[in-house]
């Protein structure tokens, strides 16, 4: 059956934190028939080894005797689906019990159309009935591997996309979960869209389309399912995802914007060159969001005070953005704890959260980071610039040098246990 898109449901689900949608492809998206894989007696049809019953109300399979294929159009997915989670078959079974195999058909026989002949009885072909049948564009009545797509690996993929079995399944629809490549598998069949006209599918890739379709093969039973000329057609379930939105500043990826962020721009501030394939152009002035197409002091800035998550809560329980430089536990404060990290590290640190406030210009851990530690000593939260006063820059000094001298002793003490003295 052919037509116009027509998608069913479109559902949102959470899937492990993420957005998760769910598209149902039915009716008008479906493309089914079923093929002849023998030849049958003379007078049944001109070319009987292509029989192609693709008006019936049912698709047949029978082992190497007939199998059904069935295409689904999913264009509406082209570009929207980041990550496919789960993709499910939906077929209705009229009758027979056995084992089918699900395959994906070959590239070298994507150019299959829908035939036009519907027969007697809903399946076999009237005597002389020479309606459209089927035929490849690509070879013009011959598949790849000859009558009835009978080689794995030319024809069709050797490997299952599922296996179900119909037995209890009579007279009721039976839900089939595809395998394998899923993602690979929805976007290559999501580059081809329908076009107007009986048989018609685009085609994007010369003679051929990108959306190759299924292949439905019984271990030798005769399993019978509606088809989409039925009222009870075949569905092709796709549940997917969107990559989520990494923030501005989340430079690892990992979607928090943290110490780790900050010695990561400093880096690239340091070096020139990008530590991650992550966008470090924040701000053009430091205060600002924006580009000016360079990573500089005023990126860093941005970071620091305005992007950067801190431990700090407002009013309402809700994290706090942005601090000051020194503020190396991220607590939104610059304050002892700060100040005794970075005398813990000082001459053997070299991190953000070790006390390095200028990773942008070295990676030492040194007098200039406890003067910026002094500039900002006292101060809380981002934005606006927070200098502290003259006799809190002085108790600070007094505070850096006991820490310093404190951590010199112990490393004095150190060397003269190992020097025996």
């Amino acid at each position: 059956m052919k037509g116009s898109l027509l998608i069913l449901a479109l559902i949102a689900v959470c899937a492990g934190g993420a957005q998760a949608l769910t598209m149902t492809f039915t009716g008008q998206d479906a493309w089914d028939t079923t093929i002849a894989s023998v030849r049958m007696p003379s007078g049944y049809h001109y070319a009987p080894s292509i029989l192609n019953y693709g008006k019936s109300d049912r698709i047949m399979t029978r082992g190497t005797v007939s199998k059904g294929l069935l295409r689904f159009d999913v264009s509406a997915l082209n570009g929207v689906a980041d990550v496919i989670i789960d993709v499910t078959l939906r077929l209705h079974v009229n009758s027979g019990e056995g084992t089918v195999n699900v395959y994906r058909i070959s590239d070298a026989n994507s150019g299959w159309e829908e035939g036009s002949a519907a027969g007697s009885g809903g399946m076999w072909p009237i005597p002389g009935n020479n309606a459209t049948t089927w035929r490849s564009k690509a070879q013009t009545h011959l598949w790849a591997g000859g009558f009835g797509l009978p080689q794995s690996g030319t024809d069709f993929d050797p490997v299952p996309l599922t296996t179900f079995n119909t037995t209890g399944s009579v007279g009721s629809y039976v839900d089939i979960p595809l395998g394998g490549d899923l993602t690979e598998l929805i976007t290559t069949w999501s580059n081809s869209s329908a076009t107007s006209g009986v048989g018609s599918f685009s085609v994007s890739q010369g003679a051929n389309t990108a959306n190759e379709g299924m292949l439905l093969v019984s271990d030798g039973t005769s399993v019978y399912f509606s088809s989409a000329e039925s009222a009870n057609m075949p569905e092709l379930i796709v549940t997917y995802g969107s990559a989520p939105v990494v923030p501005a500043g989340s430079f690892d990826g990992d979607m928090d914007i943290d110490a780790d962020d900050i010695d990561l721009m400093g880096d690239y501030i340091r070096t020139g060159i990008a530590p991650t394939a992550a966008n470090y152009d924040l701000s053009e002035d430091g205060v600002n969001g924006g580009t000016d197409g360079t990573i500089d002091i005023k990126d860093m800035d941005y970071l620091v005070r305005y992007l950067v998550e801190t431990s700090a809560v407002d009013g309402d329980g809700n994290p706090i953005f942005g601090t000051q430089y020194g503020d190396f536990n991220l607590d939104g404060e610059i304050e002892l704890g700060d100040l005794t990290r970075l005398g813990t590290y000082y001459g053997v640190g070299d991190k953000w959260s070790e006390g390095n406030a200028n990773r942008y210009l070295d990676e030492d851990i040194e007098l200039g980071d406890l003067t910026i530690l002094g500039t900002y000593y006292g101060a809380s939260n981002g934005g606006v610039d927070a200098i502290p006063e003259p006799m809190t820059m002085s108790l600070l000094a007094l505070g850096g040098l006991a820490v310093l001298k404190r951590r010199s002793g112990q490393a004095e003490n150190s060397r003269s246990r190992v020097d025996g003295s």
